[in-house]
């Protein structure tokens, strides 16, 4: 494990020099699962949904949320991250369960409260994120949200924006890809070929960036829609406090 912040000004240097000898000039960041814990906050508010409908419908809340999970998966694949995804979600489960698509659409505002407030940070990626932007690297987020103001709620409520030189948000109606990397890639004005890029989703985060030659660290999907294969080659981590460590050992 390495040292606390106020310890570590040699790990710096040590970071500066193997990113020298690497060729990295930027870091790209994906937003959601690799710096925010948000899959744990989406779910809390789904769980929330499926108890309320379970005593609507008057069934167990563990079936209403199985229903409830596998359609707000198919209405992501309708409508990726707009925020009519969760409208959609919520009638898919009630023509599921009673026939009647507008059962439940009174529980939809419970799941509209997602976009006023924001995942926590992930533990001990502060420290990190300071430790990074100490090296001198240009630093920028590339994420994939509906355009309603969500992201800038998260960056303002967690205090990240601080490390960043700017945000990239994918389009709400299409999956996060790599032309969004190059974007990412073109506003901090480095090449591709010198960026260490952090994502959990494999095909959104991963195989993009992969593929546009840049290096690669795999976080530890937390959403079943963002596991695959890997390229091969990647480091996995845990969670981004172990990327010192795994930049140290590229």
């Amino acid at each position: 494990m390495w040292p606390m912040l106020s310890e570590r000004e040699p790990l710096v240097g040590l970071i500066e020099r193997k990113f020298d000898s690497l060729g990295i000039d930027g870091l790209l960041f994906d937003l959601d699962d690799t710096l925010l814990e948000t899959a744990g906050y989406i779910t809390r508010f789904k769980a929330d949904f499926s108890l309320w409908a379970a005593n609507k419908l008057r069934m167990p809340a563990d079936e209403v949320m199985a229903i409830f999970s596998q359609a707000s998966m198919d209405a992501f694949e309708k409508l990726m991250v707009k925020p009519e995804r969760w409208d959609l979600a919520v009638q898919m489960t009630a023509e599921r369960i009673t026939g009647e698509a507008h059962y439940l659409d009174e529980g939809i505002g419970m799941l509209k409260l997602i976009f006023t407030g924001s995942p926590e940070l992930i533990a001990g990626a502060r420290p990190v994120l300071e430790l990074l932007q100490k090296t001198g690297r240009k630093m920028a987020i590339v994420t994939h949200a509906p355009k309603n103001g969500w992201t800038e709620t998260k960056l303002r409520q967690t205090g990240i924006e601080q490390y960043f030189e700017g945000v990239w948000i994918a389009g709400d109606s299409r999956l996060k890809g790599r032309v969004d990397w190059e974007a990412g890639a073109a506003m901090i004005g480095v090449p591709h070929t010198r960026i260490l890029g952090f994502g959990d989703s494999v095909k959104a985060d991963i195989w993009p960036m992969a593929e546009l030659s840049m290096r690669v660290m795999a976080l530890t999907p937390k959403w079943i829609g963002a596991k695959g294969e890997l390229p091969a080659g990647v480091p996995i981590l845990k969670s981004l406090v172990e990327a010192p460590e795994a930049i140290l050992a590229l």
